[in-house]
């Protein structure tokens, strides 16, 4: 089997999987954005979430970080339902998980406290759970985080609790500094603008962006409401605003995707000549504010308030309804695993599931507060997991549906062999010859039964839930048993792959 390109993806007979092993081998290179998602092969029923997927995909605006990049995937599902596990509260007294980014194989939390605390990045450890990384913030909260160069960013904040209608932290200091993490030690990478507040990261072209913002003003010539780029160490660059606060960023096709926080307009900055692009407001609902950005089958997600609604994107002044998510309020962060569209919501911290054309199922709800607004607040997916905060409980939750092995480093240029194997209950990921992950249920979530894979949707070669590949796939082969390491070793030095 061969790929001739996105323009036309290969679609063939479905083959009966079972319960078997079985192994995907191919060589492929990826092409498109640098932030961008495509599967490279895949035989999936969404509506029974059955099947199997094998792609790359990209997390920003989830809500005001960038979760990760270009992540190579292999999952399955049988139609299981979704398991949640409590990770619990990453400081003891959180109060609002910011943040959520994987670095180097774990996950991250940047949190907002309350009272007299001061903001923090906590690191998931399995056996000890959530260790403090000493971040020297000396705000009240890390509330954007993204990884760039090998390091970990973080944007530290005074935040105003009363804008999610909880009392105010007794820490008021100011802060508004950006902070690179190397896995030891930090350094202070300046403050961007006079303002307390880092609202949102992302990367775009080799370069870190940041949105800074003061929450209550809506002076919009306030040169901390803006987006800055790390122009040297510890120098921003002003790249100015389009009229309107902006939060959540999101690179796509060579520019910076940003949503209004006042007007609810979406925007695109041209890094090339500096210039903001409107694209228009979504028309069918009274939106005040673009809360997050997902990609989702090729195309671009935004989720709004002050109706918690989802619209596709299409371009400048075209946007497309794709339902409302129960009675909720605002859509916050949104988020693509094991072949589905995750989203949390305000003012319930419900999780939701898109189901193509019967719209928006609610699955679950992660905060109970007794209190006005509770939130599903960040989302990332890591380690075979999704994970989602919730405030104002502070706590952090991760998801299992179905099983997912998934690489930590991003998917680099140039050609490179891939193997996903099902072995048993066990998934493995084969880069160029290297095991780069592998993912076994643990007891108690373990279905004991093999799951079984089949399904009458057909196998399609370039394309799937994360959209079109973005580039070049040869040398597909399907094997129907699971291929040892030393076999597919064998494989790449024959030219097999």
């Amino acid at each position: 089997m061969q790929y001739p390109g996105p323009e036309k993806p290969v679609t063939h007979l479905p083959v009966d999987l079972g319960t078997q092993d079985f192994t995907l081998a191919l060589r492929a290179r990826w092409c498109g954005d640098e932030a961008g998602s495509g599967d490279l092969i895949s035989q999936f029923d969404p509506r029974e979430r059955r099947g199997f997927t094998l792609g790359i995909t990209s997390l920003g605006a989830a809500c005001v970080s960038q979760a990760h990049l270009r992540k190579l995937s292999f999952g399955i599902d049988a139609g299981t339902e979704p398991i949640w596990m409590d990770l619990g509260n990453p400081a003891g007294r959180a109060v609002y998980p910011f943040a959520l980014v994987e670095f180097r194989g774990e996950m991250y939390a940047g949190v907002y406290v309350g009272d007299e605390g001061v903001g923090g990045v906590y690191r998931f450890d399995e056996r000890l759970g959530w260790v403090d990384c000493g971040c020297p913030c000396v705000g009240n909260a890390i509330t954007a985080m993204a990884v760039h160069d090998g390091r970990l960013y973080v944007g530290a904040s005074c935040y105003d609790a009363r804008g999610t209608h909880l009392a105010a932290a007794k820490n008021q200091r100011p802060d508004g500094h950006v902070f690179a993490y190397d896995g030891h030690r930090w350094s202070d990478c300046g403050r961007p603008a006079e303002c307390a507040m880092v609202s949102s990261m992302a990367t775009l072209g080799g370069e870190l962006y940041v949105t800074m913002m003061t929450q209550y003003t809506r002076v919009t010539s306030h040169p901390a409401n803006g987006l800055y780029r790390l122009a040297h160490p510890g120098k921003w660059a002003a790249c100015g605003n389009p009229g309107e606060r902006v939060v959540p960023l999101l690179a796509r096709g060579g520019k910076l995707m940003a949503g209004g926080f006042e007007k609810g307009a979406v925007y695109a900055y041209d890094p090339q000549n500096g210039q903001w692009e409107t694209w228009g407001r979504p028309p069918f609902a009274p939106t005040s504010q673009i809360y997050s950005f997902v990609e989702y089958q090729g195309e671009l997600l935004a989720g709004t308030w002050r109706i918690a609604k989802v619209f596709a994107v299409e371009g400048p002044g075209a946007f497309r309804d794709l339902g409302a998510l129960g009675a909720e309020l605002e859509v916050m962060p949104m988020a693509l695993f094991n072949g589905k569209l995750y989203a949390g919501t305000l003012p319930l911290a419900q999780i939701y599931r898109f189901e193509e054309e019967m719209g928006w199922r609610l699955i679950d709800r992660l905060d109970h507060t007794d209190t006005e607004y509770r939130r599903a607040c960040a989302m990332a997916v890591g380690g075979g997991y999704l994970y989602c905060g919730a405030a104002p409980s502070g706590r952090i939750y991760r998801m299992s549906a179905g099983r997912v092995a998934s690489a930590v480093e991003p998917w680099a240029e140039g050609w490179h062999d891939v193997a996903a194997i099902r072995r048993g209950h066990r998934l493995e990921l084969y880069v160029d010859g290297m095991k780069v992950a592998e993912h076994e249920e643990p007891r108690p979530w373990r279905v004991e039964e093999p799951f079984n894979l089949s399904t009458t949707a057909p196998l399609v070669v370039g394309d799937g839930p994360a959209g079109k590949w973005q580039g070049d796939i040869g040398n597909i082969s399907l094997y129907r048993r699971a291929l040892s390491a030393g076999e597919i070793e064998a494989l790449r030095v024959s030219g097999g792959f």
